[in-house]
């Protein structure tokens, strides 16, 4: 091989290793933390309801928020029946239960949710389970008038029923919001 060729081969050697050396140190950089993934401007409002322990606000709040991501061009987040099976940005179920947990010291979240239907006997994905189901609502403080097909999300969160919030946003998109932590 000519000795030009040689020095030009490992020139873009060294250039291709100081390139990979400046991504890699970029890399950590790029990633947010997850404060800064919990800053969204569409959680701030949430956010600020949790810090005054506005439990019901934050519940109706949360099922807003979530169902504005679903059809953002409503100004109502108006939506089909087919969303809830179909619900865009899990990266969002994700961010909002991180939310609920750190304002309410681990007490309310769709993962506590989770956690206690999976404690019951219950199969994520399988949520038609009567018995479970009952249990679940017993569990977390949803009452049910004899009436009532669906339970009613609590006024006020009984401090004995953890994962009593967010009501709502479970209810309305059948539990898929457990299966995303």
């Amino acid at each position: 091989m000519n000795a030009p060729y040689q020095k030009i081969i490992v020139m873009f050697i060294v250039l291709v290793v100081f390139i990979l050396i400046l991504i890699c140190l970029a890399i950590p950089k790029l990633s947010p933390t997850v404060n800064e993934r919990l800053n969204d401007p569409k959680l701030e409002y949430l956010r600020s309801l949790l810090n005054e322990h506005s439990f019901k606000k934050a519940d109706e709040e949360t099922l807003k928020i979530m169902r504005l991501s679903t059809h953002p061009n409503t100004s109502d987040g108006m939506y089909s029946p087919k969303d809830a099976l179909n619900f865009p940005n899990k990266d969002l179920i994700t961010k909002i239960d991180k939310l609920w947990l750190e304002k309410t010291d681990g007490k309310f979240g769709f993962s506590v949710q989770r956690n206690t239907w999976i404690n019951l006997g219950g199969t994520l994905g399988e949520y038609n389970k009567f018995k479970i189901r009952e249990r679940f609502f017993s569990e977390v403080g949803w009452k049910r008038g004899l009436l009532d097909i669906e339970p009613q999300c609590p006024q006020n969160p009984d401090p004995e029923k953890q994962g009593s919030f967010p009501c709502q946003a479970t209810l309305f998109y059948k539990f898929y919001t457990l299966n995303q932590n």
